[in-house]
């Protein structure tokens, strides 16, 4: 998917007149100039299509073996652009069913037919998820984030300079020890979308209940930085967040925020990282009366109710706006 965005500037000039005594002349030289204004484009390419209609299939994968998908994303304009992707519309399916897979889900094999067994196909929990934008990893195979955490979250790949090239690279790892017999044959489509925009832009509309966060650059422009630091917020009645790269040993709260600042703060949910710098809470969600920005900020730095201090490069910002339902 890929959406074009057009910005514009109009300038409309006033001419004064100032009218004196019909008896009075005055030498004078009018001069008259045009004026014109052009609307910028942001358009990209993929793998040199526009529109995307690529296809891509992994076969034959096994337990401990990884498929790859890469493609290059090419800014066909001079604007910068920064884009997202996300994965959606999955869905898996039994596929094929062997003897060792029938057996594997209780069932008796007799005859080529399997029978009283209990289909197993989620192989989306057993698949880890890594990406790679450019240089910039935003999710490694040892971050354990499998195709069902990170489904249907829209995650920014970062900025492309005017006429220039990104490349994406995912690999789809089958994970060995959690993938039994039941697997055989079992199938998983998926779709992969892309959004490009104008920077400072609002970001994709949030497509579900999951929600990327991540740490901004300390430049006016506050791009986001992938290095390694991020968060994934699940919401619902038992909401969870959970993020890495994070300061060792710290609190931190999961908040929304109103402007104007200090701002109101609503805080979700809260929990200390470990010293590995991760962090895992549970029972957040912002659907609870809650509006505003979701933000990951120290829990020295707010009250409660508003922020006390502003220290935005040890923050997690979300990676879109959303709209709380």
């Amino acid at each position: 998917m890929k959406r074009t965005i057009l910005m514009s500037l109009l300038v409309i000039g006033a001419v004064v007149a100032v009218i004196v005594g019909a008896t009075t002349a005055y030498f004078s030289d009018p001069e008259t100039a045009t004026g014109t204004f052009s609307a910028g484009t942001i358009d990209i390419s993929v793998d040199g299509h526009n529109p995307w209609n690529g296809s891509f299939e992994m076969k034959d994968l096994k337990p401990s073996e990884t498929g790859t998908i890469e493609f290059k994303i090419h800014n066909t304009g001079s604007n910068p652009v920064v884009v997202w992707k996300h994965i959606g519309d999955v869905a898996t399916d039994t596929g094929v069913v062997t003897e060792p897979e029938c057996e594997d889900e209780g069932g008796t094999w007799a005859s080529d037919i399997c029978t009283g067994n209990k289909p197993k196909d989620d192989i989306d929990t057993v698949t880890n998820y890594d990406l790679v934008a450019g240089s910039a990893v935003i999710f490694a195979d040892a971050d354990n984030l499998t195709i069902a955490d990170i489904q249907s979250m829209w995650m920014p790949l970062g900025t492309i300079p005017g006429h220039g090239d990104l490349v994406v690279k995912q690999s789809y790892h089958m994970r060995g020890p959690d993938t039994g017999n039941w697997a055989q044959g079992d199938t998983m489509t998926f779709d992969i979308d892309l959004y490009a925009e104008q920077r400072l832009g609002p970001g994709p509309a949030q497509l579900s209940n999951k929600l990327f966060l991540d740490n901004k650059s300390g430049d006016p422009d506050w791009y986001f930085v992938a290095d390694g630091t991020w968060g994934i917020l699940t919401w619902g009645s038992s909401g969870e967040l959970v993020a890495q790269g994070l300061e060792s040993g710290t609190g931190y709260d999961l908040i929304t925020y109103v402007e104007p600042w200090p701002g109101t703060v609503g805080v979700i949910c809260s929990g200390t990282s470990g010293s590995d710098g991760k962090l895992s809470v549970s029972n957040c969600d912002p659907t609870a009366g809650y509006e505003g920005k979701i933000w990951l900020v120290l829990d020295s730095d707010n009250d409660g109710s508003q922020m006390t201090a502003w220290q935005p490069t040890r923050y997690l910002f979300e990676s879109n706006l959303v709209d709380i339902p």
